[in-house]
């Protein structure tokens, strides 16, 4: 009986020890349980000391290697996937039934880093700004308007980019750049303002010939979509190394005069496109109706048209002598006529 009783408070304590450590983490105070699809930095002292990652699927690059990243070098905490674990058995859920929690660090010396972030959605809704405690590391849609851009002809256009990005390296983002989204947004901005200058608004129209093509891709002209990949390679190159952010792809959803006379010009213009397109199919509906009557009419044959004579002739009441060969008749065909009597002349 007495170990029974023993047995029953060591687990009493043991499960009262874990929901102390949850609770801990769900105010932030020795521990800390990351959401999923986030990281988290640890500050010593108010300076960087380590990362904490929770998303499934992915770690550390220094979690696979000796490397260890270091506070001037922060190339170790570039995010990499690896392979699931297998499955955590039922025991092991209910012996441990706290798991993603990590240890953050007697405060106040240690802490949890927080900073403002306001962004814009992909609804191009500029959120206010928040004071949050994670970086997102999976991958987002962002919305970014361009203002009076000038197009070829110096027409001015207000035109909206969904950009979807993926942070790679949290440390670079949140300690190599202030406002990591706001740097990486100028960039792009700047980058578009000036391949969008060397292109003209029929690139940003869907070509008939190439419908196909832009349904597919998912934009318009061929030089629309030069200009887009420019713009992705060079954040690939320039943005990715130094802030730790992705960008993978670069959507124009809308492009909008800013002048109204000139947006009233654009728009009859499109309808007189399509008034134009619409008088043209007519014209080739109704040509393909005489080729079809045109083309039945060549393939009736010349027995055919014999046929319809010797009718036409029998009803005039006239004697015909017909050749008769293509109609397999007799070489000789005599056709009677009725006389007016009834008889037979």
């Amino acid at each position: 009986m007495d170990i029974i009783i023993i047995v029953l408070l060591l687990v009493t304590i043991w499960y009262l020890a874990q929901l102390t450590v949850w609770l801990c983490a769900s105010i932030g105070i020795f521990w800390i349980t990351p959401k999923e699809g986030t990281a988290v930095a640890i500050m010593r002292n108010k300076k960087f000391h380590k990362m904490l990652l929770r998303y499934t699927g992915h770690n550390f690059k220094s979690q696979h290697s000796t490397y260890k990243p270091s506070e001037n070098n922060l190339d170790g905490y570039e995010i990499e996937r690896e392979e699931i674990s297998e499955e955590i058995s039922m025991f092991t859920s209910i012996v441990f039934p706290i798991r993603g929690v990590s240890w953050i660090g007697i405060p106040p010396f240690y802490s949890v880093h927080s900073y403002k972030f306001k962004w814009m959605d992909d609804r191009f809704i500029m959120r206010d700004p928040e004071e949050i405690e994670w970086i997102l590391v999976q991958k987002y849609v962002y919305g970014l308007v361009l203002d009076n851009i000038e197009l070829e002809g110096g027409i001015p256009y207000t035109i909206k980019l969904l950009i979807t990005l993926q942070v790679t390296n949290p440390a670079k983002a949140l300690f190599r750049v202030k406002r990591w989204l706001d740097a990486t947004m100028e960039r792009v901005s700047g980058w578009s303002r000036d391949e969008f200058s060397t292109l003209s608004i029929d690139d940003f129209v869907v070509a008939e010939g190439d419908r196909e093509m832009a349904e597919s891709e998912g934009h318009a002209g061929p030089r629309l979509e030069r200009a887009l990949k420019r713009i992705m390679n060079s954040a690939k190159k320039d943005i990715e190394p130094e802030f730790g952010v992705d960008i993978s792809i670069v959507q124009v959803v809308e492009i909008d005069p800013t002048n109204d006379e000139m947006r009233k010009i654009i728009i009859q213009r499109e309808v007189a496109k399509q008034q134009a397109a619409a008088v043209i199919e007519k014209a080739k509906g109704e040509a393909e109706a005489i080729n079809i009557v045109n083309t039945a009419a060549e393939k009736m044959s010349d027995k055919a048209m014999m046929l319809k004579g010797f009718h036409a002739i029998e009803n005039a009441g006239a004697n015909v002598t017909l050749i008769g060969k293509d109609l397999n008749l007799p070489s000789m065909l005599q056709i009677p006529t009725s006389n007016k009597e009834g008889g037979i002349k």
